[in-house]
């Protein structure tokens, strides 16, 4: 609507953007952010020594950047973001070892073309990407 105002020539083309946009779209779109947020307080109440007030804390700061900010999807929430929300980050040296492993162990898992994560005892494969 602002776009328009500012350049009421360019109504033609906003509205074939939004031509397949419908209410149902809207509604579906509506509840999937809400429930990223439900799954992003869900995720961070699994610490048990986080307090009510600390969930909601970084579950505020994470939605701030990740969901409210970005204007595209392919928002970035990187190491500083992620200690500026109040998560416990380790920073690793890209030249020590561990990172050296854990960049291997990622790069294994990139060119099987499947989805990995890791559990405290295994690897689990949750099978391709596509």
């Amino acid at each position: 609507e602002a776009a328009v105002q500012l350049k009421p020539e360019s109504f033609p083309i906003h509205a074939s953007l939004l031509a397949p946009i419908d209410a149902l779209i809207v509604q579906r779109a509506r509840a999937s952010l809400a429930r990223g947020g439900e799954l992003v307080r869900e995720s961070l109440r699994s610490n048990p020594s986080r307090s009510d007030d600390d969930v909601e804390a970084i579950a505020t700061a994470i939605q701030e950047k990740l969901i409210d900010t970005p204007t595209s999807h392919g928002a970035i929430f990187g190491q500083g973001d992620a200690t500026d929300a109040g998560l416990p980050v380790l920073k690793l040296d890209p030249a020590q070892d561990q990172w050296r492993l854990i960049w291997r162990l990622w790069t294994k898992y990139f060119i099987t073309g499947q989805r990995w994560y890791e559990g405290r005892r295994a690897s689990k494969c949750l099978g391709a990407w596509l």
